[in-house]
Protein backbone atom coordinates (compact mmCIF):
# COMPACT_ATOMS: atom_id res chain seq x y z
CA UNK A 1 0.00 0.00 0.00
CA UNK A 2 3.21 2.31 0.89
CA UNK A 3 4.20 2.20 -2.60
CA UNK A 4 0.94 3.70 -4.24
CA UNK A 5 1.08 6.55 -2.28
CA UNK A 6 3.45 8.25 -4.57
CA UNK A 7 0.68 7.53 -7.27
CA UNK A 8 -1.81 9.24 -5.21
CA UNK A 9 0.03 12.43 -4.57
CA UNK A 10 0.82 12.60 -8.26
CA UNK A 11 -2.81 12.47 -9.07
CA UNK A 12 -3.87 15.12 -6.33
CA UNK A 13 -0.75 18.02 -6.82
CA UNK A 14 -2.46 19.14 -9.91
CA UNK A 15 -5.18 20.18 -7.81
CA UNK A 16 -4.15 21.54 -4.54
CA UNK A 17 -5.40 24.72 -4.73
CA UNK A 18 -4.21 25.75 -1.12
CA UNK A 19 -2.33 28.65 -1.33
CA UNK A 20 -3.24 32.11 -2.00
CA UNK A 21 -1.72 33.78 -5.02
CA UNK A 22 -0.78 31.76 -8.42
CA UNK A 23 -2.20 28.83 -9.00
CA UNK A 24 1.44 26.72 -9.11
CA UNK A 25 2.16 28.37 -5.52
CA UNK A 26 -0.18 25.52 -4.56
CA UNK A 27 1.24 23.47 -6.25
CA UNK A 28 4.85 24.01 -5.00
CA UNK A 29 3.58 23.93 -1.28
CA UNK A 30 1.83 20.39 -2.29
CA UNK A 31 4.86 19.36 -3.53
CA UNK A 32 7.22 19.41 -0.38
CA UNK A 33 4.59 18.39 1.78
CA UNK A 34 4.39 15.07 -0.12
CA UNK A 35 7.94 14.92 0.10
CA UNK A 36 7.97 14.94 3.73
CA UNK A 37 4.73 12.09 3.42
CA UNK A 38 6.66 10.05 1.37
CA UNK A 39 9.88 10.43 3.17
CA UNK A 40 7.68 9.68 6.29
CA UNK A 41 6.80 6.41 5.23
CA UNK A 42 10.39 5.63 4.19
CA UNK A 43 11.42 5.80 7.77
CA UNK A 44 10.08 2.17 8.36
CA UNK A 45 9.12 3.17 12.43
CA UNK A 46 5.38 3.39 12.94
CA UNK A 47 5.96 6.02 15.46
CA UNK A 48 8.62 8.59 13.04
CA UNK A 49 5.95 8.04 9.84
CA UNK A 50 3.17 8.99 12.40
CA UNK A 51 4.45 11.68 13.25
CA UNK A 52 6.03 12.87 10.31
CA UNK A 53 2.22 12.29 8.35
CA UNK A 54 0.74 14.09 11.12
CA UNK A 55 2.70 17.47 11.16
CA UNK A 56 2.43 17.07 7.19
CA UNK A 57 -1.22 17.37 7.68
CA UNK A 58 -1.40 19.90 10.19
CA UNK A 59 0.44 22.25 7.75
CA UNK A 60 -2.13 21.13 5.22
CA UNK A 61 -4.66 22.34 6.75
CA UNK A 62 -2.71 26.00 7.35
CA UNK A 63 -3.21 26.40 3.65
CA UNK A 64 -6.82 25.55 3.29
CA UNK A 65 -7.80 27.45 7.06
CA UNK A 66 -5.98 30.59 5.32
CA UNK A 67 -7.81 30.17 2.03
CA UNK A 68 -11.26 28.85 2.45
CA UNK A 69 -12.05 29.65 6.11
CA UNK A 70 -10.29 32.58 8.30
CA UNK A 71 -8.47 34.04 5.42
CA UNK A 72 -6.13 34.98 8.06
CA UNK A 73 -2.63 33.85 9.59
CA UNK A 74 -0.24 34.40 6.48
CA UNK A 75 2.90 34.75 9.16
CA UNK A 76 1.58 31.37 10.79
CA UNK A 77 1.51 29.68 7.46
CA UNK A 78 5.17 30.67 5.95
CA UNK A 79 6.46 30.23 9.53
CA UNK A 80 4.91 26.88 9.47
CA UNK A 81 6.38 26.00 6.09
CA UNK A 82 10.12 26.50 7.28
CA UNK A 83 9.22 24.23 10.20
CA UNK A 84 8.17 21.95 7.52
CA UNK A 85 11.44 21.95 5.16
CA UNK A 86 13.51 21.89 8.66
CA UNK A 87 11.49 18.45 9.58
CA UNK A 88 11.73 17.19 5.84
CA UNK A 89 15.55 17.79 5.88
CA UNK A 90 16.52 15.73 8.96
CA UNK A 91 13.93 13.44 7.72
CA UNK A 92 15.89 12.83 4.35
CA UNK A 93 18.79 12.43 6.73
CA UNK A 94 17.54 9.85 8.66
CA UNK A 95 16.73 7.83 6.37
CA UNK A 96 20.00 8.17 4.50
CA UNK A 97 22.03 7.60 7.96
CA UNK A 98 19.75 4.24 8.47
CA UNK A 99 20.27 2.68 5.06
CA UNK A 100 24.06 4.22 5.22
CA UNK A 101 26.85 1.42 4.85
CA UNK A 102 29.11 3.27 6.24
CA UNK A 103 30.82 1.55 9.85
CA UNK A 104 29.10 3.20 12.97
CA UNK A 105 32.65 3.70 14.29
CA UNK A 106 33.36 6.38 11.38
CA UNK A 107 30.64 7.66 12.55
CA UNK A 108 31.74 7.77 16.27
CA UNK A 109 34.75 9.51 15.41
CA UNK A 110 33.66 12.29 13.70
CA UNK A 111 31.24 13.22 16.41
CA UNK A 112 34.58 12.99 18.75
CA UNK A 113 36.69 15.54 16.18
CA UNK A 114 33.72 17.36 15.38
CA UNK A 115 33.57 18.43 19.15
CA UNK A 116 36.99 18.66 19.73
CA UNK A 117 36.60 21.32 16.92
CA UNK A 118 34.32 22.84 18.99
CA UNK A 119 36.38 22.40 22.60
CA UNK A 120 39.53 23.91 20.88
CA UNK A 121 37.92 26.91 19.49
CA UNK A 122 36.41 27.54 23.08
CA UNK A 123 39.52 27.31 24.49
CA UNK A 124 41.10 29.83 22.47
CA UNK A 125 37.75 32.45 23.57
CA UNK A 126 38.64 32.02 26.91
CA UNK A 127 42.06 34.06 26.11
CA UNK A 128 39.95 36.47 24.37
CA UNK A 129 41.17 35.12 20.80
CA UNK A 130 37.80 34.12 18.77
CA UNK A 131 39.29 32.58 15.55
CA UNK A 132 35.85 32.47 14.61
CA UNK A 133 35.53 36.46 14.32
CA UNK A 134 38.67 36.83 13.00
CA UNK A 135 37.32 34.79 10.44
CA UNK A 136 34.08 36.60 9.73
CA UNK A 137 35.50 40.26 9.84
CA UNK A 138 37.09 39.73 6.67
CA UNK A 139 34.11 39.60 4.91
CA UNK A 140 31.70 41.42 6.81
CA UNK A 141 31.51 43.75 10.22
CA UNK A 142 30.98 41.46 13.15
CA UNK A 143 30.01 41.73 16.30
CA UNK A 144 29.75 38.98 19.39
CA UNK A 145 26.64 38.88 21.52
CA UNK A 146 28.54 37.76 24.56
CA UNK A 147 31.78 38.92 26.23
CA UNK A 148 34.90 38.53 24.55
CA UNK A 149 35.92 35.37 26.49
CA UNK A 150 32.30 33.30 26.71
CA UNK A 151 33.15 30.38 25.23
CA UNK A 152 30.32 29.35 22.30
CA UNK A 153 32.77 27.28 19.80
CA UNK A 154 31.06 28.31 16.39
CA UNK A 155 27.73 27.59 18.23
CA UNK A 156 26.85 30.96 18.81
CA UNK A 157 26.09 30.12 22.62
CA UNK A 158 27.44 28.72 25.96
CA UNK A 159 24.18 26.82 26.16
CA UNK A 160 24.31 25.20 22.40
CA UNK A 161 27.94 24.87 22.90
CA UNK A 162 27.51 22.42 26.31
CA UNK A 163 24.35 20.48 24.49
CA UNK A 164 26.82 19.28 21.89
CA UNK A 165 29.62 18.08 23.88
CA UNK A 166 27.35 16.33 26.16
CA UNK A 167 25.64 14.67 22.87
CA UNK A 168 28.97 13.69 22.12
CA UNK A 169 30.48 12.72 25.69
CA UNK A 170 29.30 9.08 25.30
CA UNK A 171 31.36 8.26 22.19
CA UNK A 172 34.77 9.32 23.99
CA UNK A 173 34.22 6.53 26.39
CA UNK A 174 35.70 4.16 23.73
CA UNK A 175 38.77 2.33 25.25
CA UNK A 176 41.02 0.75 22.83
CA UNK A 177 41.32 -2.89 23.58
CA UNK A 178 43.99 -4.46 24.54
CA UNK A 179 45.46 -0.91 26.31
CA UNK A 180 48.83 -0.90 25.40
CA UNK A 181 51.56 -1.25 22.61
CA UNK A 182 53.96 -3.64 24.00
CA UNK A 183 57.11 -2.46 22.27
CA UNK A 184 60.23 -5.25 22.64
CA UNK A 185 63.54 -3.33 24.08
CA UNK A 186 66.03 -4.15 22.19
CA UNK A 187 69.30 -6.00 23.55
CA UNK A 188 67.10 -6.87 26.76
CA UNK A 189 64.03 -8.81 27.52
CA UNK A 190 62.16 -6.16 28.60
CA UNK A 191 58.94 -4.93 27.27
CA UNK A 192 57.78 -1.38 26.68
CA UNK A 193 54.35 -0.64 27.48
CA UNK A 194 52.95 2.47 25.78
CA UNK A 195 49.27 2.94 26.11
CA UNK A 196 47.10 3.09 22.73
CA UNK A 197 45.32 6.40 21.69
CA UNK A 198 41.64 6.54 22.39
CA UNK A 199 39.37 9.38 22.81
CA UNK A 200 38.97 8.96 26.27
CA UNK A 201 41.95 10.90 26.62
CA UNK A 202 39.95 14.10 25.78
CA UNK A 203 37.27 13.32 28.42
CA UNK A 204 39.03 16.06 30.74
CA UNK A 205 38.55 18.63 28.24
CA UNK A 206 35.20 17.95 27.69
CA UNK A 207 34.16 17.85 31.11
CA UNK A 208 36.55 21.26 31.87
CA UNK A 209 34.14 22.96 29.49
CA UNK A 210 31.28 21.78 30.30
CA UNK A 211 32.01 23.33 33.78
CA UNK A 212 32.68 26.86 32.48
CA UNK A 213 30.05 26.95 30.27
CA UNK A 214 27.35 27.23 33.57
CA UNK A 215 24.57 25.23 31.83
CA UNK A 216 22.62 23.25 34.55
CA UNK A 217 20.74 21.16 31.42
CA UNK A 218 23.48 19.91 29.89
CA UNK A 219 25.35 19.16 33.21
CA UNK A 220 21.79 17.31 34.60
CA UNK A 221 21.49 15.51 31.12
CA UNK A 222 25.19 13.83 31.70
CA UNK A 223 24.74 12.60 34.70
CA UNK A 224 21.23 10.81 34.06
CA UNK A 225 23.21 9.42 30.91
CA UNK A 226 26.68 8.30 32.51
CA UNK A 227 23.88 6.59 35.17
CA UNK A 228 22.19 5.04 32.18
CA UNK A 229 25.55 3.79 30.80
CA UNK A 230 26.89 2.42 33.53
CA UNK A 231 23.36 0.65 35.02
CA UNK A 232 24.19 -0.89 31.73
CA UNK A 233 27.36 -2.28 32.24
CA UNK A 234 26.54 -3.08 35.13
CA UNK A 235 29.03 -1.17 36.93
CA UNK A 236 26.80 0.50 39.20
CA UNK A 237 28.22 0.23 42.93
CA UNK A 238 29.14 2.43 45.96
CA UNK A 239 32.42 4.08 44.41
CA UNK A 240 29.98 5.44 40.98
CA UNK A 241 27.33 6.40 43.03
CA UNK A 242 30.12 8.21 45.49
CA UNK A 243 31.32 10.01 42.34
CA UNK A 244 28.36 11.19 41.25
CA UNK A 245 26.87 12.89 44.15
CA UNK A 246 30.22 14.14 45.26
CA UNK A 247 30.65 16.04 41.63
CA UNK A 248 26.99 17.06 41.64
CA UNK A 249 27.47 18.56 44.83
CA UNK A 250 30.81 20.37 43.75
CA UNK A 251 28.91 21.61 40.82
CA UNK A 252 26.12 23.58 42.46
CA UNK A 253 29.06 25.26 44.79
CA UNK A 254 30.64 26.18 41.95
CA UNK A 255 27.35 27.64 40.53
CA UNK A 256 24.89 27.18 42.68
CA UNK A 257 22.36 29.72 41.66
CA UNK A 258 21.26 28.46 38.45
CA UNK A 259 18.48 26.51 39.43
CA UNK A 260 16.61 29.37 40.97
CA UNK A 261 18.38 32.45 41.10
CA UNK A 262 18.76 34.56 43.76
CA UNK A 263 17.80 38.45 42.70
CA UNK A 264 17.85 40.69 44.89
CA UNK A 265 18.46 38.79 47.91
CA UNK A 266 15.77 36.59 47.27
CA UNK A 267 15.20 32.96 45.18
CA UNK A 268 13.37 33.65 42.29
CA UNK A 269 11.71 30.83 39.66
CA UNK A 270 14.47 30.79 36.85
CA UNK A 271 12.50 33.08 34.43
CA UNK A 272 12.12 29.99 31.85
CA UNK A 273 9.42 28.68 34.31
CA UNK A 274 7.69 31.84 33.11
CA UNK A 275 7.47 30.76 29.38
CA UNK A 276 5.96 27.62 30.04
CA UNK A 277 3.48 29.20 32.09
CA UNK A 278 2.32 31.33 29.14
CA UNK A 279 2.45 28.67 26.53
CA UNK A 280 0.39 26.76 29.10
CA UNK A 281 -1.84 29.22 29.50
CA UNK A 282 -2.50 29.73 25.47
CA UNK A 283 -3.61 26.40 25.11
CA UNK A 284 -6.95 27.67 26.15
CA UNK A 285 -9.35 25.27 24.35
CA UNK A 286 -9.64 21.15 24.37
CA UNK A 287 -8.60 21.45 20.39
CA UNK A 288 -5.60 23.01 21.27
CA UNK A 289 -4.31 20.49 23.72
CA UNK A 290 -5.33 17.30 21.65
CA UNK A 291 -4.04 19.05 18.38
CA UNK A 292 -1.89 21.68 18.97
CA UNK A 293 -1.33 25.19 17.56
CA UNK A 294 0.43 24.81 14.84
CA UNK A 295 4.01 24.37 12.86
CA UNK A 296 4.60 27.80 13.62
CA UNK A 297 3.05 28.36 17.24
CA UNK A 298 6.36 28.84 18.45
CA UNK A 299 7.43 31.33 16.50
CA UNK A 300 4.61 33.60 17.08
CA UNK A 301 3.74 32.83 20.71
CA UNK A 302 3.96 36.46 22.00
CA UNK A 303 7.37 36.02 23.04
CA UNK A 304 10.98 36.79 21.40
CA UNK A 305 12.23 33.94 22.86
CA UNK A 306 12.60 30.02 22.39
CA UNK A 307 10.86 28.35 25.21
CA UNK A 308 13.55 26.08 25.85
CA UNK A 309 12.00 23.24 26.32
CA UNK A 310 11.60 20.99 23.31
CA UNK A 311 8.83 18.87 25.10
CA UNK A 312 6.29 21.39 25.15
CA UNK A 313 7.47 23.09 22.07
CA UNK A 314 6.32 19.77 20.46
CA UNK A 315 3.34 19.30 22.97
CA UNK A 316 2.06 23.40 22.20
CA UNK A 317 2.83 22.75 17.97
CA UNK A 318 0.87 19.55 17.87
CA UNK A 319 -0.64 18.80 21.34
CA UNK A 320 -0.97 15.33 23.23
CA UNK A 321 -1.23 13.58 19.52
CA UNK A 322 1.74 14.89 18.51
CA UNK A 323 3.28 14.64 21.96
CA UNK A 324 2.20 10.94 21.96
CA UNK A 325 3.92 9.66 19.23
CA UNK A 326 6.69 10.98 20.32
CA UNK A 327 6.84 9.11 23.53
CA UNK A 328 5.86 6.58 21.49
CA UNK A 329 9.09 6.50 19.46
CA UNK A 330 11.00 7.25 23.10
CA UNK A 331 9.39 4.36 24.62
CA UNK A 332 9.97 1.77 21.92
CA UNK A 333 13.31 3.04 20.87
CA UNK A 334 16.36 0.03 20.87
CA UNK A 335 18.09 -0.10 23.83
CA UNK A 336 21.00 -2.26 22.71
CA UNK A 337 23.85 -0.32 22.31
CA UNK A 338 24.59 1.62 25.48
CA UNK A 339 26.83 4.22 24.16
CA UNK A 340 23.90 5.54 21.79
CA UNK A 341 21.08 4.74 24.34
CA UNK A 342 23.19 6.75 27.05
CA UNK A 343 23.57 9.37 24.29
CA UNK A 344 19.94 9.17 23.18
CA UNK A 345 18.77 9.72 27.15
CA UNK A 346 21.51 12.48 27.69
CA UNK A 347 18.92 14.23 24.93
CA UNK A 348 16.06 13.28 26.19
CA UNK A 349 16.95 15.63 29.43
CA UNK A 350 18.54 18.37 27.69
CA UNK A 351 15.13 18.42 25.72
CA UNK A 352 13.46 19.67 29.02
CA UNK A 353 15.56 23.00 29.54
CA UNK A 354 16.81 23.50 25.83
CA UNK A 355 15.64 23.24 22.55
CA UNK A 356 18.37 20.68 20.48
CA UNK A 357 15.98 19.62 17.88
CA UNK A 358 15.56 23.47 16.64
CA UNK A 359 19.32 24.12 16.34
CA UNK A 360 20.61 22.59 13.15
CA UNK A 361 24.22 21.32 14.27
CA UNK A 362 22.65 19.65 17.50
CA UNK A 363 19.61 18.25 15.55
CA UNK A 364 22.00 17.15 12.74
CA UNK A 365 24.11 14.83 15.93
CA UNK A 366 20.70 13.83 17.26
CA UNK A 367 19.58 12.27 14.00
CA UNK A 368 23.15 10.86 13.27
CA UNK A 369 22.43 8.51 16.95
CA UNK A 370 19.06 7.71 16.34
CA UNK A 371 19.87 6.48 12.87
CA UNK A 372 22.32 4.17 13.88
CA UNK A 373 20.02 3.09 16.66
CA UNK A 374 17.45 2.15 13.99
CA UNK A 375 19.96 0.42 11.84
CA UNK A 376 21.51 -1.50 14.67
CA UNK A 377 17.77 -2.43 15.28
CA UNK A 378 17.12 -3.79 11.97
CA UNK A 379 20.42 -5.83 11.61
CA UNK A 380 19.57 -7.49 15.06
CA UNK A 381 15.71 -8.34 13.41
CA UNK A 382 16.61 -9.40 10.33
Amino acid sequence: MRDYVILLLFLMLPFAFIAPGLLHGGHHLFFVLSALIVVGLLCDNKWASLFLIYIALWQLWLFIDILYISHTGIKQVSEGFMQIIFALSGAILFVAIKKSKIKPEWFYNVICVTAMVQALIAITQMFDCDPVIALLKIVAPVQAIFSSTTIVGTLSNPNFLAAYLVFSFPFFLRIRKPYFYKVPIPKTERVLYIPKPSWCWFIPVVLFLLIESKTSTAVVALIAGMIVYFAHLRLWNTRVWLLFVLGGCGYVLYDGNIFFPIIEGKIQFHPRFQFWVKAIENMNSISNVIFGLGPAAPRVWGVSSPMHNDWLTIFYQYGLVGLSLVVGYVVTIYRSNKMLFSAVIIVLVNMTGSYPLHLAPSAFLIIIIVGLIEREKELANA
